[in-house]
């Protein structure tokens, strides 16, 4: 895999293990399509990473880690908590 597409699953799996900054505050609705929404990319990023070898999963831990940082920092400069 190409590391355009790493760097984009990257971008999914982080957005989905920050999601949970968003529970409590979405009702009804909105809060079933948000977790369907959630649980598909899950799904997807499962699949994906299966394909990967061992390099291109290190290359996409890395990245999400360095996407989870930069929303650290982001927090914090904005400080948003």
């Amino acid at each position: 895999m190409n590391e355009d597409t790493i760097l984009l699953i990257s971008l999914l799996k982080a957005t989905t293990e920050h999601s949970t900054y968003l529970i409590g505050t979405l009702k009804q609705k909105p809060k079933h399509d948000f977790n369907v929404c959630i649980k598909n990319i899950d799904t997807l990023i499962e699949s994906l990473e299966k394909s990967l070898n061992e390099a291109e999963k290190e290359m996409l831990q890395e990245t999400t880690d360095c996407i989870h940082d930069l929303v650290k920092d982001v927090r914090q400069q904005t400080q948003i908590k």
